[in-house]
């Protein structure tokens, strides 16, 4: 929710100027969902079931 909130609002105050904006999310963006991949993949390989 936040996340979003930021992207609205820098959208809204940049209007135009999606270039500019997407230099700095793009980067930010691709981070923060390999890092969810990661940590997905790192409790996949991980989980032990109950005996």
């Amino acid at each position: 929710m936040i996340w979003t909130g930021l992207l609205t609002a820098a959208g809204v105050a940049l209007k135009d100027q999606y270039e500019m904006v997407a230099t700095y999310v793009d980067p930010v963006t691709k981070t923060v969902l390999g890092l969810i991949v990661a940590v997905y993949l790192y409790r996949l390989v991980t989980y032990r079931r109950a005996s």
